[in-house]
């Protein structure tokens, strides 16, 4: 384990990115009641261990989607916390992964997602048949089609990234937010407004460039604040597959600085999105109805994150609320991550 050294900073300071980002923030209101019933579905189905069990009790994933959707139907809301904690457990499993075990998991996945007739015992396909299955009922086919594509950019990007950790490599900035916008599963949440608010964007809408700009830009930022909440203690278990990390090493910063540029790509990219949105053009009132449906989706996804990640223990422990306050973070040692 790599300790700190004496002259090293002990402590590193967060950005204010809630004083930037005003966008109105609502709970929803039966948050609990589906948190409970979706914890048991993922502990069953996922045949997790206690371990797993009180790991993801502490992470309080359904709360990030019951910020993303406050008003939303409740099957609907449920859907969307199950498919939550799948992603995530996928995820966690794949930080693990070297880059054959992420193939085959990509491979198994994909075609719980796309064959409804393959037979399966694996607990991760076995959860999309659940959330997936239910989610289908009510899906439009170009949500659907967005979602699945979206899962299989997320699998192959995650791969890669596998790549870089079995070869002890730290991606370039350009590469990696490349395919930080895939690792991140944006592309899949951003599908689920879609459905959470029974629309489907007409492929006029949904291909316009300056739709895909928007979802860029709110890619990124999303992408971006959860690699500045994260890099502690993906640091303390040495994932430097983080923008804070990459940047650190390609420009030679310490930890401070790199938080610092970090955040700064992270206002840049905010501002990027504000600009898009206010130059999008009109399709009609009925369309323009629905693109402003997805819209305040987008700007719920980020912030949602921005509250949910000192709420979740998943990044500061129970030091959470007062890191919110301070913004004063206590560096973790780095060890290696095998």
């Amino acid at each position: 384990m790599e300790s700190i050294s004496a002259d090293s900073p002990a402590t590193f300071v967060l950005p204010d990115l809630h004083s930037i980002c005003r966008y109105p923030f609502q709970m929803h209101p039966k948050l609990d009641e589906v948190s409970c019933a979706s914890e048991r579905w993922l502990a069953d189905l996922g045949n997790l261990d206690e371990a797993w069990i009180s790991r993801f009790k502490a992470a309080k994933l359904t709360a990030l989607v019951a910020g993303y959707h406050p008003d939303a139907d409740l099957d609907r809301f449920r859907v969307f916390a199950d498919y939550m904690g799948w992603v995530v457990l996928m995820d966690d499993w794949l930080d693990y992964y070297d880059q054959e075990a992420a193939r085959d998991l990509r491979e198994c996945c994909m075609r719980a997602f796309r064959d409804p007739d393959f037979a399966t015992d694996e607990p991760s396909a076995l959860m999309i048949k659940s959330f997936f299955g239910r989610f289908l009922q009510t899906s439009g086919p170009g949500c659907k089609k967005r979602f699945v594509d979206g899962m299989d950019l997320f699998f192959i990007a995650s791969e890669r990234e596998a790549e870089y950790r079995d070869k002890g490599r730290i991606a370039d900035l350009e590469s990696y937010l490349a395919y930080r916008r895939d690792t991140g599963v944006c592309v899949p949440l951003f599908a689920l407004i879609e459905y959470t608010y029974g629309i489907d964007l007409p492929e006029e809408v949904a291909s316009h460039p300056l739709i895909k700009a928007l979802e860029d830009a709110a890619n990124d930022v999303i992408c971006w604040e959860n690699d500045i909440y994260s890099y502690n203690v993906e640091r303390g278990r040495g994932d430097d597959h983080n923008l804070v990390s990459v940047l650190m090493h390609e420009r030679r910063l310490d930890v401070q600085g790199g938080i610092d540029a970090a955040a700064a790509l992270w206002e840049t990219g905010f501002q990027r999105f504000e600009d898009i949105l206010h130059n999008l053009p009109s399709w009609g009132e009925e369309v323009d109805r629905l693109v402003a449906i997805y819209v305040r989706g987008l700007q719920n996804h980020i912030v949602s994150l921005l509250h949910w990640s000192f709420y979740t223990e998943r990044y500061f422990g129970k030091e959470g609320p007062q890191i919110k306050k301070d913004r004063i973070v206590r560096l973790c040692p780095k060890k290696a991550l095998h």
